[in-house]
């Protein structure tokens, strides 16, 4: 199944608890969102139904070792409040995405893109740091909190359930705001150099996605289309990153060598 269908239903979950709900109940469960136990219930939820469509790559040292890079990114970086999990899911299509609560998925199709461990804590980092900001979370809220003052609070009806499903599901599709984007890609710099990584290869990253976008349409396609373009994301990293990649850029061959062997070889 294309990546792009499973991240449709990523956050239905999170809309249907709210189907009969009255007002107070609303402002309960909106309570209730900012408890990371509950983050993490909605996001083990989703990912089973993730991964109920969608195979796991299946390769027990990859798994490993992109479980410590991101729990290392998350340790130096002082967001344990969450029950990380990363996973890797067989896709040829390049993407990498969240649920809430610290579960982060990455493709097959975006590993086989990557040249470095640098490059792989750009992406873990940024979808941590959305993560960190709720911003799927605060998407819900308002999405739900709109369909309430738009009818009366003593509809309860399967329409109202199925209205607010389907108006969740074209947000997805349509992907976060372009400021969610660039604010988690400002993060992932600093989680990055917290951790000793590279900052400047979340550039690296962003211009194989570039490159990606007229090379291989057919595979970028979602990620386009649910993101603001890369070149976008290029222009908005230099005008608010710059000092974090000026200076003479060190290249790690020892966790260069590690990537190469445990992913490049394998995958």
């Amino acid at each position: 199944m294309k990546i792009g269908k499973l991240l449709l239903s990523l956050f239905c979950y999170s809309a249907t608890i709210f189907a009969e709900q009255d007002l107070q109940g609303l402002v309960d469960q909106f309570k209730k969102y900012d408890q990371p136990q509950f983050q993490y219930e909605i996001g083990y939820k989703t990912s089973a139904k993730i991964l109920g469509s969608s195979p796991l790559l299946n390769n027990p040292n990859i798994d490993r070792y992109i479980s410590l890079v991101g729990k290392t990114l998350v340790k130096n970086s002082q967001l344990n409040s969450y029950k990380w999990t990363f996973i890797v899911i067989q896709s040829d299509d390049i993407n990498a995405f969240a649920a809430s609560g610290g579960f982060i998925f990455l493709t097959k199709g975006l590993l086989k893109e990557l040249n470095s461990e640098d490059e792989l804590a750009a992406v873990l980092s940024h979808e941590i740091a959305h993560v960190k900001f709720n911003h799927y979370i605060k998407v819900v809220k308002k999405q739900m909190l709109a369909e309430f003052t738009t009818k009366s609070l003593n509809e309860k009806s399967d329409s109202d359930l199925e209205a607010m499903s389907n108006a969740s599901t074209l947000l997805l599709a349509r992907g976060l705001d372009k400021q969610s984007e660039f604010d988690a890609d400002r993060e992932a710099t600093l989680i990055m150099t917290k951790s000793g990584y590279n900052p400047s290869s979340l550039a690296d990253v962003l211009s194989m996605l570039e490159k990606k976008s007229s090379e291989k349409p057919q595979v970028t396609s979602f990620l386009l289309a649910t993101h603001p373009h890369p070149t976008q994301r290029l222009q908005a990293l230099g005008a608010c990153c710059a000092d974090a990649f000026a200076g003479e850029i060190r290249k790690n061959e020892r966790t260069k060598n590690r990537f190469d062997s445990i992913v490049k070889a394998k995958i």
